[in-house]
């Protein structure tokens, strides 16, 4: 399956993309597609394969593959569980809700790392209200991203 999206920030070659949903891309077009870097700890929908421009249009091809190939934010050990880290880069599921998947080596931060895509949750979260801080987490900083632009506008 293939189709359009616009790129709506520069994504680097081997980091995690978003769609730009509502409230993620100010005024954006209900027609549009938008792609954007992965945030921490967010599931990722799709991975750069090469430098990407904002303002660009590109075509997606869903291939299905179960790994993606990805650069490290920070040491990876083969074998563990990998999440988003910030700026769409891969590093080791710690303490949060979600994880996105494995890596399948070791990797040192500035490498490229491949990961079979896995996600999952951490079932503590649910009894603990982590669910509720992530929802949060996330609110907080989409509302930081859509005042940014707005401000960038009136200048």
């Amino acid at each position: 399956m293939k189709f359009s999206a616009l790129v709506h920030e520069d994504i680097p070659a081997n980091r995690l993309v978003c769609l730009g949903g509502i409230g993620s891309v100010p005024d954006r077009d209900p027609d549009t597609i938008y792609l954007r870097l992965a945030r921490e700890e967010e599931l990722p929908d799709f991975v750069a394969t090469r430098d990407l421009t904002a303002g660009e249009t590109v075509t997606i091809e869903i291939k299905g593959s179960p790994y993606w190939t990805v650069e490290a934010a920070e040491d990876i050990w083969a074998g563990t569980l990998v999440t988003t880290a910030a700026d769409g880069k891969l590093q080791i599921f710690k303490d949060g809700v979600q994880y996105i998947g494995y890596s399948t080596h070791s990797a040192k931060a500035g490498e490229l790392v491949t990961f079979v895509r896995k996600p999952g949750l951490r079932w503590g979260a649910f009894a603990s209200g982590g669910l509720q801080v992530a929802a949060t987490k996330v609110e907080t900083e989409s509302a930081k991203t859509t005042k940014k632009s707005k401000t960038e506008k009136k200048e």
